[in-house]
């Protein structure tokens, strides 16, 4: 019995530290993000593909890692995520081949495959360094409003209540026990007084 309460402990222990890590990770990773909604760290940008820049290679719910890159280190042939805009100037995140890198212009550009643009050194994101396949769904479903506050405020605030409530109970604060023992006092304090009322009476 008592092995399996044990057993029960360190479970319950694992799992809560497991789940804390998650939210530290994930807090981190929002609070790192950039005014493009971009999470970046140290040298590494971390994308999550969604159905616009999705392809064969790149799965929609990836989330992918990426070795920032400047006008510098590229060259003619890589494979880049860059920063674009739409007509409405809506920023996305674009995935192509780089066609042309010219370094002896002011400003320097690049132009990507099939693109007629010119892009500069700050649409750069980076090359590829590492893809890990469904944990930009994750991420994205932790991220949504009422999910992070279900599963990301609400346990630890309940976890601090129930903490206050055991240290107000040990003091003996506040407790059901205390106040019907002190109603109790009361009452006998009040009988003993009616008691020697009484008395003084006769």
């Amino acid at each position: 019995m008592k092995d399996k309460k044990l057993v029960i402990k360190i479970t319950l222990g694992v799992v809560f530290v497991l789940y804390f890590l998650f939210v530290i990770l994930l807090c981190t990773f929002i609070l790192k993000e950039n005014k493009y909604g971009i999470t970046e760290s140290n040298n590494k940008v971390y994308v999550i593909i969604n159905k616009d820049n999705s392809n064969d290679k790149y799965k929609k719910g990836s989330l992918v890692i990426v070795k920032k890159e400047n006008i510098n280190t590229i060259k003619v042939g890589n494979e880049i995520f860059s920063y674009k805009s739409d007509s409405n100037n809506k920023v996305y995140i674009s995935i192509d081949k780089v066609e042309k890198i010219s370094l002896d212009t002011n400003p320097k550009y690049y132009v990507l495959e099939g693109d007629s643009g010119n892009y500069k050194n700050n649409s750069i994101i980076g090359t590829h360094l590492k893809t890990i396949n469904g944990l930009g769904n994750i991420i994205n479903f932790f991220k949504n409003k009422i999910v992070f506050i279900i599963f990301v405020i609400l346990p630890p605030l309940a976890l601090i209540m129930y903490e206050v409530y055991y240290i107000l109970k040990m003091f003996g604060i506040g407790s059901s026990k205390k106040i019907e023992k002190e109603k109790k006092e009361k009452e006998k304090n009040e009988e003993k007084d009616n008691d020697d009322k009484e008395l003084e009476s006769d």
